[in-house]
């Protein structure tokens, strides 16, 4: 008899190992060391009967965008199953749930002390190679030092600028703040760019005389002194 008895305490012992351990309930992040989680498959609240929802694996990975699912769930209620609520883990408030999450993300922040950790979205490898192509490329300006020259000619000579003015500091630290590369093509003497405008002026000269040479008819010209 007494060997019975010890092969049933040893069986029930062995079956006891075998159970699965129990996971570990979740842990919340949150400044507020007294937030402890009451979610329940079945909660009573003011006499209302809610019953944890499953949800869809879809609606699940659409949640999983919003922190307010960390610290609260869906409920059912039980006598009306028409009705859904959001339920806090911590202190039982419930809000009618419309997929509005802004008033439910406040009652975390200001009875729980919890704020919204927001995650940086990835951007993948191929846009991020080419927003930081742009960025060099706005980096590294190409001057196109032709027309540099001529458009300084042309503002020189419209506006009846003195050739002096290329030296003056002032107007060379704004061209510089604009684009600090200029440096190495700004002359630095009032005599170059007056050379520059005779050296224009002689070759738009020779190129109307070869135009008026292949007139074929006389071309007068006068001027109003």
């Amino acid at each position: 008899m007494s060997s019975d008895i010890m092969e049933s305490v040893e069986l029930i012992s062995t079956s006891l190992a075998e159970l699965p351990t129990p996971s570990p309930a979740p842990s919340f992040t949150s400044s507020d060391t007294s937030n402890i989680s009451n979610r329940l498959q079945v909660r009573r609240i003011d006499g209302i009967q809610w019953v944890l929802t499953i949800p869809t694996p879809a609606i699940l990975r659409s949640r999983q965008r919003s922190h307010i699912w960390s610290h609260g769930a869906e409920y059912q209620n039980i006598n009306q199953p028409t009705t859904y609520a959001w339920i806090c883990d911590y202190c039982s408030r419930t809000y009618s749930f419309t997929g509005e999450t802004s008033n439910l993300s406040r009652h975390l922040s200001e009875a729980h002390n919890i704020g919204v950790v927001r995650k940086r979205k990835e951007v993948p490898e191929r846009k991020r190679m080419r927003i930081e192509g742009q960025n060099i490329a706005a980096l590294v300006a190409v001057v196109n030092i032709d027309r540099f020259r001529e458009l300084l000619i042309r503002w020189t000579v419209q506006s009846q600028i003195p050739f002096t003015a290329i030296e003056n500091e002032g107007f060379r630290d704004i061209l510089l703040l604009l684009q600090p590369s200029l440096d190495r093509y700004l002359i630095k003497s009032h005599h170059t760019l007056g050379q520059w405008i005779r050296d224009d002026y002689e070759g738009a000269r020779l190129r109307l005389k070869s135009l008026l040479s292949q007139s074929r008819s006389q071309v007068h010209l006068s001027f109003d002194a």
